[in-house]
Parts: structure tokens; sequence; C-alpha cells
């Protein structure tokens, strides 16, 4: 007898979403039936035996810690612990050929059970399970999905994340899940790589006979181009097409239909390239620079306010454009994937991604088994304009996922770029990655246990005291002469007092592959304006008992300062600071404070903290006049000159005034103007007089300039003594 909740799951399927028949072709049809919704939940542990009874509901797409009533121990569970997600549902009209179930991601290992049969079983957790079920189906059906907890699989079969900085692992259904209906021949998968030089693209579609096709401006439904394919290799000419970009993110769609189905896929005419000649990244042809952050998304999966957030679509929507008005152009999805409509609105509002597999030191998983996953995530995200680089791996070497990249790479037609962590770059189309961290040298480092939370064994040394007497208050410029051009990736630089390379720790070669910086700031607050556990040894030891305001212009000011030093190298093709999503963990009970945060006042309204947007916003746009003056205490009393750096990330020469002037209190004691060009794409440097007595006191000095209406500065503070 079905519960009172099964009862209100049962769905007509045949109703939902039916496509329309082609016209040159007879009746196809393909229904995508989503399963989302309310589900029924069951926790067990100890065994693999289902519940008898479901005492609890949990929405789908969603984690085990929305259910209703809530299981204790979500997130950190023993190893033998099991959910059970079950649900109804009706078939009211005759079977199609083709009935395949899709759960688009699950964690931890998923395992299939329809009308009281198992059907499959899936390891990875982050990419799709696609299971054939038209033998088992029936007119009433019932589903059960079952997924464990994280300590319960095997690392050497699956990757299951990263424990680093992670406290709660919590399992989930965290993707949709939906029933495809469809006739014969059944287009499995279908793969567009445009190819903007001779204005064309090219389709290739698993499992189609011959098929027709149409391509429509995606947002107008103006019909482009239209014709027939008796192959499952084709090209499409795109005469005068319009190409997909951050600023002008065009999107096209491809509807193709055979005999027994359709499918419609959405795509943008755009290339990216690594160059390793002139060490940029290439968009359609021409340099770009990346300006962004991170998404840590499991990490946010743990945040106190994350409720149903990375689930609601004008949420996240919201959130890219807000990224957007930071002047960021592209985000690194780190230690994993959100769901799969992210990407769709990062097609929309045009936003470039690179896409992170979550594969760490700590990870043991076989090249076998890898290979399997790599393959599932490329094929699921291929037709993504947003998509520009696989990231194989993070903070880490990996031979397993060095042989399963040569696997899988000649699979992707577009040819995006890889980035293979500290691995050595496979191709001269790859790019490298630094994470060139500054300011953990004045943090005592310790031990940590699994979560990477300090277990009390750090010791002061002496070092760090040692360090900040020497840098008698010039803490940028000090940890500056650490890192400067340095080619390492997150390891000490030669000049570091503080630790000595090893054979884990030493400075990867350095390589002619585009280097990008996608991990660097430091400092993080909570959204409190408190210090994370990684942070606050630092602002007692330099700055003293400082109140929340306090530390937010400290945090400004120094990552402001980072942002806008490797932008003025030019060494660097990218520039991605950490973090523009992730955990604001407080410490309560046996949960640990987090390591990280992002920049965030309010995570559900997307209210940033208002200095944090002001000083992002400037030292990330396109055009910016850098201050090359990094003193913090100045013992002369009188500057005589300052250079400035003037860059310009975009195609079209800049020219116009540049202020620079020194302030006290408030007051302009000296100013100097000048009418300056700054080629595409380009650097240049001024060198300003500013011969001016300057008093004991605290003074700003500020150069300006003017970009789309707004004024852009570069702001440094220092103390005359």
């Amino acid at each position: 007898m079905k519960t009172l909740l099964t009862a209100m799951l049962l769905a007509p399927l045949f109703a939902l979403h039916a496509a329309d028949a082609p016209a040159s072709l007879s009746k196809p049809m393909r229904n995508v039936v989503s399963l989302n919704g309310m589900w029924e939940i069951e926790q067990t542990k100890g065994g693999d035996a289902p519940p008898t009874h479901y005492t609890a509901k949990a929405p789908v797409p969603g984690l085990v810690d929305m259910a209703i009533p809530a299981f204790a121990e979500a997130g950190i569970e023993p190893a033998r612990t099991f959910y059970w997600y079950r649900r109804s549902f009706s078939l009211n009209q005759p079977l199609p050929e083709t009935a395949l179930l899709k759960i688009n991601k699950a964690k931890f290992s998923t395992t299939v059970y329809l009308n009281g049969q198992e059907i499959a079983t899936h390891l990875p957790n982050y990419t799709p399970l696609t299971v054939d079920v038209r033998p088992y189906l029936k007119a009433e059906n019932e589903l059960v999905i079952r997924i464990g907890g994280r300590t319960g699989q095997n690392p050497a079969l699956a990757v299951t994340g990263d424990a680093g900085e992670t406290y709660r692992f919590l399992p989930g259904i965290y993707d949709d899940v939906s029933l495809i209906l469809a006739g014969k021949p059944y287009m499995e998968n279908v793969q567009v790589a445009p190819d903007i030089n001779n204005q064309q693209v090219r389709v290739m579609v698993q499992g189609a006979g011959e098929l027709a096709y149409r391509v429509l401006e995606a947002a107008s439904g103006k019909e482009v181009a239209t014709g027939t394919s008796s192959t499952n290799d084709f090209t499409i000419p795109l005469p005068g097409c319009k190409l997909w970009s951050p600023e002008s993110p065009f999107l096209y769609s491809l509807e193709l239909k055979t005999a027994g189905d359709c499918n419609t896929v959405k795509f943008g005419m755009r290339e990216f390239r690594a160059d390793s000649q002139t060490q940029r990244t290439m968009l359609n042809g021409k340099p770009y620079f990346l300006r962004g952050s991170n998404v840590v998304i499991f990490r946010f999966f743990e945040d106190a306010d994350r409720g149903n957030l990375p689930w609601d679509r004008d949420w996240v929507r919201a959130l890219f454009r807000s990224y957007k008005s930071l002047n960021w152009n592209s985000l690194r999805f780190h230690k994993g994937f959100p769901p799969e409509f992210w990407y769709e609105i990062a097609d929309e509002e045009g936003m470039l991604i690179q896409d992170e597999w979550p594969n760490h030191k700590r990870t043991k998983i076989t090249a076998e088994a890898l290979e399997v996953e790599f393959r599932e995530w490329i094929r699921e995200r291929w037709n993504h304009p947003s998509v520009v680089i696989w990231d194989a791996a993070n903070e880490t070497w990996s031979a397993a996922a060095m042989e399963a990249v040569k696997r899988v790479r000649s699979t992707d037609l577009s040819r995006r770029p890889w980035d293979l962590g500290w691995n050595e770059p496979l191709s001269a189309d790859d790019v490298t990655e630094y994470h060139l961290y500054m300011f953990n040298r004045f943090h005592i480092h310790g031990s940590m246990d699994e979560a990477g939370n300090p277990n009390g064994s750090a010791k002061d040394d002496g070092k760090v005291a040692a360090l900040v007497a020497k840098a008698d208050g010039n803490y940028f410029k000090t940890l500056m002469k650490m890192t400067h051009h340095r080619p390492y990736s997150h390891g000490p630089c030669a000049e570091d007092p503080l630790t000595t390379p090893g054979p884990k720790r030493s400075p990867v070669k350095e390589y002619p592959n585009p280097r990008i910086i996608n991990e660097y700031g430091y400092l993080w607050l909570l959204r409190d304006g408190s210090p994370t556990y990684l942070t606050a040894d630092i602002y007692e030891r330099l700055f003293g008992e400082t109140t929340a305001d306090q530390r937010r212009h400290i945090y400004a000011r120094y990552v402001t300062m980072q942002t806008e030093y490797w932008r003025a190298t030019r060494d660097f093709a990218g520039v991605m600071q950490f973090c523009g999503l992730g955990s604001s963990r407080k410490a309560e009970g046996k949960q640990p404070m987090g390591a990280t945060s992002d920049l965030f006042s309010d995570v559900k309204t997307l209210a940033y903290v208002p200095e944090f947007k002001q000083s992002f916003r400037m030292s990330f746009a396109p055009v910016i006049a850098v201050l090359d003056f990094w003193e913090e205490v100045v013992n002369a009393k009188q500057i005589e000159s300052v250079k400035v750096v003037l860059l310009n990330d975009l195609a079209a020469v800049w020219e116009g005034p540049v202020t620079v002037r020194i302030e006290k209190e408030g007051s302009v004691v000296a100013s100097k103007q000048m009418t300056t060009t700054i080629p595409p794409y380009g650097k240049t440097e001024e060198s300003v007089a500013l011969s001016v007595p300057l008093p004991k006191g605290k003074y700003r000095m500020v150069a300006s300039l003017n970009w789309a209406g707004e004024p852009v500065d570069s702001v440094r503070e220092f103390t005359v003594r």
C-alpha cells in the first residue's frame, strides 16, 4: 500500500517536455521527464540491507542534510552508512524503444534499484550515471537510489574529494534526475566543435543514423542553417557567424532529429588556446587575460547559510552577474563541480570556466579508474563555450592523472588546454598553474589532522618573529622579494627563511606554457570579519588588536596590492583570487573553524563587504594604472618620483589622462597629471616626478584614470617616520 508521500509523487510521464516532430523525418519523439522533487529518504548503518520503512523526506537535487526530519552526523558518517532515496511514478502510455534513467551527479557511490531489482552501480561521484531501464519499467514503478558516506568508498576506485580543509563531506543526489524516453535511432551524445576560422561547426553524433538539422540563434530563434546528413560526423557552414566571448556571450541552438529521436544542443562559436610562444591564452585568435576567482562548491555545501542556494537558478544567475560587476571574466570551479545548470548560466552570462577535477595529493585512484571518470566528465561538458580549460589536479604530482589525460584528451574535438597541477605540461598547448601565497610566511605552520586543522603541534621556533622584525613594517615588499617572478607552485622560494625545499616541496620547473595564478590572497576573513584559523595569528602578529572593519580594510588593501602586482608583471595569462565562493565556517561543537572564506557579508543576498567590492572592482579593471610603489614605511622625508605601470587588457588603444597624487588626512599635498596611451593588450611605464617634502605622518598615494565612465584607482598607504 502506497504511503501518502508516494501517492503525491505519482506523475504522468508522457505529459512532460514532449518534443516536436521534425518536418523532414517521421514522428521522432524524446521526452525528458524530470524526477526532481521531494523524495522519501532513510538512513541505515552497519549493513547493506534496504530500510523497511522511510521516516523522512528530502529534495532532489540536494544533500542529505536537507532531510526533514534531519539525520545525525550528516557528512561525518561512520563507514557503513547508507542513504536510501525512494519515489514512485506511473507510466500511462506504451513504452517507447528507448528508456534511460540519468542521474547527473550523486555522491558517494550510487546504486539504482527499480521495482525491487538492482540494475546499476556507479562509483564516480562527479559524473553522470545513465542506465537502460526499459526492461524493468512497469505501469507503476518504485525507484530507489542508494548512496553512501565518503568514508565507505574505496579511494583507489573513485575520487572522493580532498580532506584538506573540508569538514563535512555531505552525501546526496546533488544534481538532476531524469527519465529519457525516445524512439530509435537514439542519439546517445552530440559533440559540437566550432571552427571559427572556416566559419563552420563540426558535429559528431553518437548513435544516430540519417538525421535532419537546424541551427538557430538561441535568443531570437532566427534560423541560420538547415540540412540533412547521412553520416554521424559532418560539418555545418555558418557564414558570418557571431563569436562567443564573456563580453558578448552569443549562443546558437542546434536541433537534431532522427526517425525516432530529437535533441537540442546549445553552443557558442569560440576558440580558446594556450600560446606558448607569447605565453598568453588566446580567445578567438586574440590575447585574452583571465581576471577572476574560484568557486569552491563543496566547501560552500558545508556553509551554514547555504540552504537551497546552489539549486536556485535565480540566485546562481545573480551570483555570476555579481562576479562580472567586479570585472571578473573567469572562474575556476575548484575541487569539484556544481550542478550542470551552473554551466548553462555561465554560457549565457559569459564567464570562462577552468573546470577542476577534485584530484589532490591525497588521491589514490588508479589511472584506469580515473580514465573512466575523465571520459564521463569531458563528454558531459564539451559543448559548453564557457568551459575553456580542463584541470586534472590541484597542488599535486599525479602519475595517474597524467596517464588518464594522455588517454582522453583527443576525445575533445575543441582541443581545450589542460592544467595538470604540479605535473609537467604534456603539450605546448597546455597551461601551468601557480599558487603564489605570500602572507602564509607569517603564519606558524604546524602539522594538521585529516580535516586540515591544526592538531596542536605548531611551535613558534622564532623564525616567523625574525621575519616580522626583518620586515620592519614593510610586510608586502619583504614578501614580494621572496616570490617575485619565480616559477614556483605554492612551494617555498629559495630565499624563504622558513622552510627548506624537500622532495615534495621543491620548486617546479619553469615551462614556456602560459602561466595562470589561480590561487593567491591569503589573509582570509569569515563573513563577520573575524579571521580564519589560518590567519588569526597573522593579524595578531602584524597588526595587533583589530576590529572587524579594520581587518576588512587590511584584507582589501593587501589583496588588492597582490592583484595589481601580479597583473603588472605581465608574466601571467591569468590572475584568479581565492576565493569568490566558499564557506564561512565558525567553530561550533566538534566542528572546527574554517580555513578560507569568500568576499560576502551576506551570501544569501549576495551582498559583498563594501570595501571589498570597491577595491576588487578597480584592481581587476581591464584598464588600470598600477603604482609601482610598495613601501609601507618610508624613512626619507621626500619622494622624488614614482613609477606607474599602465595596463590595457583590451583590443583597442586606450588614451587619456592619468593623475598621481599624494594625500594626507584628506588633503592633497602633491599632484601630477599626464596624458598617456596604452596599446592594445599592452603595458607601458611612466615615471612621475613628485618632489615634495613629506613630514612625519600617514599618507595615501593614488594613481587614477577613467575607464568605462568610472574612476579606477591604485592606492598605497604608507607612513613617513
